[in-house]
């Protein structure tokens, strides 16, 4: 088990050099473009174009899936997006200016291509490399870190660009895109999550996770409840939030980081909470599925009558707690309820239907800002989170228990 023990550092410390090159990127890119173009319009096309290639690669990820391992996937497409990262620095400091601009729009547009390869993979991984009983405890451990790094990249990050430029933020993402590639490498998976085999067509792995999804019922009601509440999310973008605080609020941007910055923390004690009492969250499974649908729900509804920052700033809180422990769960049960071979293949369909959605909402939302107002946009998304509830609720009784057994092994 040591190896397995070892595999499983290996990925989340991957992983989190990854994520910190992620957000590291994302902090040098918006001031380059803001500098090149003075633009908020374009800076906000990055998001769209990262979820919309997001999207393209998950939806013909299954095809890889068939030549490849989880693990080369994962590997590969690392590796490809040091490439990606290092071409774009070259250009920026060689090429960059006004009518060459779109150029970056292609860098950030193939880096989402890439990440969409690599979501589903990680998280079809995870059980080969973990015991069944440790898979809550490890899904809330991945992301315990992953939002600890959220808070403390940006503020970091940012220190670095002001004082410096874009071009030392793209350096230190270079350097860790590497060091994720190197320490992806070095997983050791037993024997391949699947076995090759080429005599099913593309076209019919391509529906593969799709069918399985459609075909059983408790992995339709979360998937259903999962583009409703993807459709949600999108009230959380900087872009909107901004305008919330501006206009619902009217108080200056210093809430719209409070606000930010509380919903991080709700993420991450969620994550914590499932990393510290695992079984007891096991246990009430449903209950605690429905009833974090619910808080969500309430709290986006009450976003859109609220006009008290500090109500604001509880209520994203409360709404990341109940986000993050809803998804943590569903990413478990799934882990534990479907065939190996069949995992990347159900996350794949997962991840490109709540892209999907969320890539449509971002363009609906931001034209119902214009022509109506802020609040409307957040009484529209309670309206789906309430869809996403009603369907857990109708399909509650086809969802099993989690029975982890003690002591078993994933082999």
């Amino acid at each position: 088990m040591n190896k397995l023990s070892n595999s499983f550092r290996f990925l989340w410390t991957g992983q989190t050099a990854a994520n910190i090159g992620d957000v590291l990127f994302i902090i040098g890119l918006m001031p380059l473009l803001y500098a090149v173009t003075g633009s908020a319009i374009l800076m906000a096309l990055v998001p769209f174009i990262t979820t919309l290639s997001r999207f393209c690669s998950a939806f013909i990820a299954p095809v890889l899936f068939k030549y490849l391992s989880l693990k080369q996937i994962l590997v590969f497409s690392q590796a490809l997006k040091t490439i990606t990262i290092i071409t774009l620095l070259v250009f920026t400091l060689l090429y960059l200016n006004n009518s060459n601009l779109y150029i970056i729009y292609i860098f950030v547009g193939l880096l989402g291509f890439l990440d969409g390869w690599a979501s589903p993979s990680s998280s079809a991984l995870i059980p080969k490399i973990v015991k069944k009983e440790k898979l809550l405890k490890s899904n809330g451990w991945l992301e315990s870190v992953s939002q600890f790094i959220e808070i403390a990249t940006w503020p970091i990050g940012g220190i670095i660009v002001a004082l410096t430029d874009t071009t030392s933020a793209l350096v230190i993402t270079s350097v860790l895109y590497t060091v994720s590639t190197l320490l992806l490498w070095c997983i050791y998976v037993p024997k391949p999550i699947y076995e090759q085999q080429l005599s099913p067509s593309l076209k019919s792995e391509a529906k593969r996770g799709w069918r399985i999804v459609l075909k059983r019922k408790d992995l339709w009601g979360i998937t259903l409840s999962g583009i409703f509440i993807s459709s949600s999310n999108i009230v959380w973008l900087a872009s909107i939030m901004y305008v919330y605080v501006q206009e619902s609020l009217k108080v200056t941007t210093t809430w719209w980081g409070y606000i930010n910055s509380l919903l991080v923390l709700g993420l991450l004690l969620a994550s914590l909470l499932t990393l510290l009492r695992p079984s007891q969250t096991e246990k009430a499974f449903k209950p605690i599925l429905i009833l974090t649908t619910l808080i969500m729900s309430i709290s986006t509804l009450a976003l859109s009558i609220n006009t008290i920052p500090i109500i604001a700033v509880f209520l994203a809180f409360i709404y990341g707690f109940a986000n993050q422990l809803k998804a943590l769960l569903e990413v478990t049960y799934i882990q534990l309820k479907v065939n190996e071979e069949d995992l990347p293949y159900v996350y794949a369909a997962q991840e490109a239907s709540y892209l999907l959605s969320f890539a449509i909402s971002i363009l609906l939302f931001s034209y119902l800002i214009d022509i109506i107002n802020v609040q409307f946009v957040f009484l529209s998304a309670g309206i789906l989170s309430f869809a996403g509830l009603i369907t857990l609720v109708i399909l509650r009784n086809n969802l099993q228990e989690f029975h982890v057994v003690r002591g078993e092994k994933v082999t």
